[in-house]
Protein backbone atom coordinates (compact mmCIF):
# COMPACT_ATOMS: atom_id res chain seq x y z
CA UNK A 1 0.00 0.00 0.00
CA UNK A 2 2.96 2.39 0.21
CA UNK A 3 3.37 2.42 -3.41
CA UNK A 4 -0.50 3.48 -3.42
CA UNK A 5 0.26 6.76 -1.61
CA UNK A 6 3.86 7.41 -3.24
CA UNK A 7 1.60 7.59 -6.56
CA UNK A 8 -1.25 9.63 -5.08
CA UNK A 9 1.21 11.89 -3.66
CA UNK A 10 2.77 11.96 -7.35
CA UNK A 11 -0.68 12.75 -8.58
CA UNK A 12 -0.19 9.66 -10.94
CA UNK A 13 -4.23 8.13 -12.26
CA UNK A 14 -3.71 4.57 -11.69
CA UNK A 15 -5.77 2.07 -10.01
CA UNK A 16 -5.02 -1.05 -7.83
CA UNK A 17 -5.59 -4.80 -8.25
CA UNK A 18 -5.14 -7.44 -5.93
CA UNK A 19 -4.96 -11.18 -6.82
CA UNK A 20 -6.82 -13.99 -3.97
CA UNK A 21 -5.41 -17.01 -4.46
CA UNK A 22 -7.01 -18.16 -1.63
CA UNK A 23 -3.85 -20.01 -0.55
CA UNK A 24 -4.08 -18.88 3.29
CA UNK A 25 -7.80 -19.32 4.09
CA UNK A 26 -9.00 -16.73 5.88
CA UNK A 27 -5.45 -14.55 6.05
CA UNK A 28 -5.68 -14.22 2.49
CA UNK A 29 -10.15 -13.38 2.25
CA UNK A 30 -8.49 -10.62 5.03
CA UNK A 31 -5.63 -9.39 2.64
CA UNK A 32 -8.39 -8.98 0.19
CA UNK A 33 -10.65 -7.33 2.26
CA UNK A 34 -7.96 -4.98 3.39
CA UNK A 35 -6.85 -3.99 0.04
CA UNK A 36 -10.46 -3.72 -1.31
CA UNK A 37 -11.19 -1.16 1.85
CA UNK A 38 -8.35 0.66 1.61
CA UNK A 39 -8.50 1.47 -2.06
CA UNK A 40 -12.14 2.65 -1.76
CA UNK A 41 -11.04 4.46 1.25
CA UNK A 42 -8.70 6.11 -1.46
CA UNK A 43 -11.44 6.57 -4.09
CA UNK A 44 -9.20 4.35 -6.06
CA UNK A 45 -10.36 1.68 -8.72
CA UNK A 46 -10.01 -1.43 -7.25
CA UNK A 47 -10.01 -5.19 -9.24
CA UNK A 48 -10.16 -7.86 -7.73
CA UNK A 49 -9.30 -11.96 -8.64
CA UNK A 50 -9.80 -14.94 -6.69
CA UNK A 51 -8.26 -17.77 -7.87
CA UNK A 52 -8.12 -21.47 -6.11
CA UNK A 53 -5.23 -23.35 -7.31
CA UNK A 54 -4.69 -26.72 -7.22
CA UNK A 55 -2.36 -27.99 -4.70
CA UNK A 56 0.82 -29.76 -7.07
CA UNK A 57 3.96 -31.08 -6.44
CA UNK A 58 5.77 -28.15 -8.00
CA UNK A 59 6.28 -25.02 -6.79
CA UNK A 60 3.11 -22.37 -6.18
CA UNK A 61 5.38 -19.49 -7.76
CA UNK A 62 4.83 -20.96 -11.34
CA UNK A 63 0.92 -21.26 -11.50
CA UNK A 64 0.54 -18.04 -8.86
CA UNK A 65 3.04 -16.12 -11.34
CA UNK A 66 0.87 -16.93 -14.56
CA UNK A 67 -2.58 -16.32 -13.34
CA UNK A 68 -0.68 -13.47 -11.86
CA UNK A 69 0.42 -11.66 -15.02
CA UNK A 70 -2.79 -13.09 -16.82
CA UNK A 71 -4.49 -10.83 -14.22
CA UNK A 72 -2.18 -7.74 -14.84
CA UNK A 73 -2.35 -7.69 -18.59
CA UNK A 74 -6.17 -7.84 -18.87
CA UNK A 75 -5.96 -4.94 -16.11
CA UNK A 76 -3.85 -3.12 -18.19
CA UNK A 77 -5.69 -3.53 -21.00
CA UNK A 78 -8.49 -2.21 -19.90
CA UNK A 79 -6.89 0.74 -18.42
CA UNK A 80 -5.18 1.82 -21.53
CA UNK A 81 -8.84 1.58 -23.34
CA UNK A 82 -10.76 3.75 -20.68
CA UNK A 83 -11.18 7.24 -21.74
CA UNK A 84 -8.54 9.64 -20.42
CA UNK A 85 -9.63 12.02 -17.59
CA UNK A 86 -9.47 15.82 -17.98
CA UNK A 87 -10.27 18.26 -15.29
Amino acid sequence: MVLCELLLDAEVDFSVAHCNFQLRGSDSDEDEKFVEEKARNLNLEVHLKNSKLKIMRMSMGCPCNSLRASFAISGLMKFLTRPIRTT
